[in-house]
C-alpha cells in the first residue's frame, strides 16, 4: 500500500452505548482526486438493527464520508453492515472501529428489553404466539423509546450514556493494553473530540469533513485537530509518548470546555 493509494474507515459516535440509544455510524473514504472509488449497493440489515437516518453523503477534495444513525438491539461489540467498496476493479478494505453495546438496563426501564427466546418456540403453541406478540410489542417499544431519545439528545444527554471523559479513558486504557494500535488510537480521537463538541454545542456535523468541522467550530479546537491530522496522516505509527500527549490535551481541552458551560 503507498501513501496515494485510497484507505476507507467505519466508526461509531460514540464509542459506546446503552442497547437502543441512537449512534452515527460513519463511513470514510480518502483518496487521491484522480481516483475513482465505487460504492456498492446497501446491504440489508438483521432485526438486531434499527436504522433511524441515512445514508447522507458529502464530498470534498479528500474523499468522502457516507453517515447513517442507527441503534442496536443486542448487546456486545457490534459493527453496522456498509456497502462494498471497490478500487481498480478490486474490493477496498474498511478499517473498523466497532461499538461497544452494553446490556444493561436504562434509567427509564424497569424490566428486560428482549424476550429473544421466545421467537424460537413452537409456532403451534399458544404459550410462544403470546410471547412472540409480547416481544414485538417490546421491540415497537423501544423503536419508539429511541426516537424520543433522539429528540431529547439535541437538547442534553442522554442519562447513563458515557461521558466524553470516560470515552476518552476508555480509549486511553485500549491503547495501552494495546486493544488499539496507536495510528487507530488517533482516528478515535478524532471522532471522540468531534462528537463531545458537537454533543455540547447541540449541533449535528458528522457529514462535515474535517477540515469543514475545524473551520466551523474555530480555536482551540481546530488547532488540537490540525495536530491529530497531521499525525494520522503522516503514515507513521505514533508513539506511546507522542499518543499518550494528545490524549492529554484532549483531556484538557474537554474539561475546560465543560467548565465554560457549567
Amino acid at each position: 500500500m503507498t501513501a496515494t493509494d485510497p484507505t476507507a474507515r467505519l466508526f461509531p459516535q460514540p464509542l459506546q452505548a446503552e442497547i437502543g440509544q441512537p449512534v452515527l455510524w460513519t463511513l470514510e473514504v480518502r483518496h487521491a482526486a484522480n481516483t475513482r472509488v465505487s460504492v456498492g449497493a446497501a446491504p440489508e440489515l438483521d432485526q438486531s438493527w434499527v436504522l433511524l437516518d441515512g445514508p447522507r453523503t458529502s464530498s470534498s477534495e479528500a474523499g468522502f464520508r457516507i453517515v447513517w444513525e442507527a441503534l442496536s438491539l443486542e448487546a456486545g461489540l457490534r459493527t453496522l453492515p456498509v456497502p462494498e467498496l471497490g478500487w481498480q476493479s478490486q474490493p477496498l478494505s474498511v478499517t473498523t472501529e466497532p461499538l461497544a453495546v452494553r446490556g444493561e438496563l436504562a434509567a427509564e426501564e424497569d424490566a428486560p428489553r428482549a424476550l429473544r427466546g421466545a421467537i424460537d418456540a413452537g409456532p403451534d403453541s399458544q404459550t410462544s404466539i403470546w410471547l412472540t406478540g409480547l416481544a414485538l410489542g417490546a421491540a415497537l417499544l423501544l423503536v419508539l423509546a429511541a426516537l424520543w431519545w433522539r429528540a431529547r439528545a439535541r437538547r442534553q444527554p442522554a442519562p447513563g450514556a458515557p461521558s466524553p471523559e470516560q470515552q476518552l479513558q476508555w480509549l486511553r486504557e485500549r491503547a495501552a493494553s494495546g486493544a488499539v494500535a496507536p495510528r487507530d488510537a488517533v482516528y478515535a480521537l478524532t471522532q471522540l473530540l468531534r462528537a463531545a463538541l458537537d454533543a455540547r454545542e447541540g449541533r449535528q456535523r458528522a457529514a462535515l469533513t474535517d477540515a469543514q468541522w475545524a473551520m466551523d467550530v474555530g480555536e482551540p479546537w481546530a488547532a488540537l485537530l490540525a495536530r491529530v491530522e497531521s499525525i494520522k496522516y503522516a503514515g507513521i505509527e505514533p508513539s506511546p509518548l507522542l499518543l499518550g500527549e494528545l490524549l492529554d490535551r484532549a483531556a484538557a481541552e474537554l474539561g475546560r470546555s465543560g467548565e465554560v458551560r457549567s
